[in-house]
């Protein structure tokens, strides 16, 4: 396979890897001015696309979300898929697409620009054959709907008044946990994570609809008590068979790993 092709099909930094590591530099350098962007390496080992103005890029590249998640999805010991719902610009899912028991990631990004980096990203990792990228969000419904955007804060995309006053609208598509289907290996345990700031209730209650709710063997999602009840949003995960649910840290907003008894893998531990 030529150099080009390697860039096309696997990302530059498949390319890069087969470099010797005193020209490695060098290579890199032009691969970055050929392509005019910079792609930097991760707090937790992923390559992303350079976009610094934004804050979720930079919690990205420092670390700032901490490793219990990371962790996680690095331990799991057993075929999976994982859906990553408000996906943003790929961290977790490229983190859980480098396990090589990971069949299958499926990403749902609705925002056009985010979208822009989080393929961009799947290229950059060499990732491309084993990812699903879809342009949309997940609800109870198929539409077309306004998002509200948060300037230089990608992860605050709301379909909620969360961030009224400071905000900018785009239209956007939404399905329903349908979208999925198609991509999902018969039989294979799912790993889902919700980051839809304020819509998770929707979210989960689509989940619980689906022909395949009864295959997700964890939740890994977002509460801010400011625009969301948990007591709401552990109901709906009690009613899929969730009984076990443990909040990485304390305050008003953090997230929540939900299993099953009968989880597989372990769940680690926040660091």
């Amino acid at each position: 396979m030529g150099m080009w092709e390697v860039l096309r099909t696997q990302g530059w930094l498949s390319f890069v890897a087969k470099t010797p590591r005193r020209v490695r530099r060098v290579v890199v350098r032009k691969i970055n001015k050929l392509f005019n962007r910079k792609i930097v390496r991760s707090f937790y080992g992923v390559f992303l696309t350079e976009n610094s103005n934004d804050v979720t890029f930079r919690f990205c590249v420092d670390g700032a979300y901490g490793k219990f998640y990371s962790n996680y999805l690095q331990k799991i010991d057993c075929p999976f898929i994982f859906i990553d719902i408000g996906a943003n610009q790929g961290l977790y899912f490229l983190i859980a697409a480098q396990n090589p028991y990971c069949e299958r990631a499926i990403s749902l990004e609705p925002v056009n620009e985010t979208f822009g980096f989080l393929t961009a990203n799947i290229r950059a990792n060499g990732l491309a054959g084993m990812i699903v990228a879809l342009n949309c969000g997940l609800s109870s419904e198929k539409a077309r709907v306004n998002i509200r955007l948060k300037p230089g804060h990608s992860g605050a995309a709301s379909l909620h008044n969360t961030f009224a006053g400071t905000e900018a609208v785009e239209e956007i598509q939404i399905s329903t946990a349908a979208v999925l289907e198609p991509y999902l290996v018969p039989g294979l345990p799912l790993v889902v994570k919700i980051d839809t700031e304020g819509h998770e209730h929707v979210v989960i209650a689509e989940l619980a609809r689906s022909r395949f709710a009864d295959r997700v063997m964890s939740v890994f999602y977002e509460v801010d008590v400011a625009w969301a009840d948990p007591e709401n949003l552990e109901a709906g995960l009690r009613a899929m068979g969730f009984d076990h649910f443990h909040p990485t840290r304390g305050g008003t907003h953090y997230d929540v790993m939900a299993t099953r008894q009968a989880a597989g893998p372990a769940e680690g531990r926040a660091a």
